[in-house]
């Protein structure tokens, strides 16, 4: 029998999960049957909302955009680890370290904190974080991408230092090491994993909605 695979994306809806620093989805029929010859649905969101993926344009001025990656970027193995923490808690260096999992070059990095299970409550946004030398760990380990089930790897807004200069996104995406955010890990198998990750290829976009998913 071929292997199931998980599908590690949000789906996306009115009212759902949306920074308060965007504008919120509108999701709309403007054809519909009966009245009209068939279905259609006109949708605007933020390009960083839901299940997606920062392209190095996000934050890097000269960065690659979502049109510029090559299709070889969003299909490969994965290493799915777990590292719980709770509320504000850091995931440094020496976490990854020591959670005991194989990471190789060109892998992507699915990291499971256990905060996914807020998704969609305030207490979503009271995130872990990644620790700016996590970030350098990563770099030094040739991974592709870091995907995590939180809103962002940097620190959350409320514990942000007055310096605060988005660290982790800036370290990982100058050296086009994507992120991918706000995944749906809770009943992902840990260990290596296939990925397909395939954002909407929108020309000249810092990030894309994508739908993720996964193979044992």
């Amino acid at each position: 029998m071929p292997k199931p695979w998980l599908d590690l994306s949000h789906p996306f809806y009115v009212g759902m999960p949306n920074p308060k620093y965007f504008p919120p989805p509108q999701i709309r029929r403007i054809l519909e049957l009966g009245k009209d010859p068939m279905n259609v649905t006109e949708y605007t969101f933020a390009a960083h909302i839901g299940t997606h993926v920062d392209a190095p344009r996000h934050f890097i001025p000269d960065g690659k955009t979502i049109d510029e990656l090559a299709i070889d970027r969003w299909i490969g193995e994965g290493l799915l680890l777990d590292l719980p923490r709770g509320r504000y808690e850091v995931v440094s260096a020496a976490d990854l370290r020591s959670a005991g999992g194989d990471v190789r070059p060109g892998d992507f990095l699915l990291l499971r904190t256990g905060w996914g299970r807020h998704y969609g409550a305030p207490l979503y946004h009271e995130h872990p974080y990644l620790t700016a030398d996590a970030a350098a760990w990563l770099l030094d380990r040739g991974v592709r991408a870091l995907a995590l089930d939180a809103v962002t790897p940097d620190e959350p807004i409320a514990v942000r230092p007055p310096d605060f200069d988005w660290p982790v996104h800036k370290l990982l995406l100058g050296h086009e090491v994507l992120i991918m955010e706000n995944l749906r890990l809770e009943d992902a198998p840990a260990g290596r994993l296939l990925v397909v990750a395939c954002p909407v290829n929108i020309r000249g976009s810092d990030g894309a909605p994508a739908r993720i998913i996964a193979q044992r």
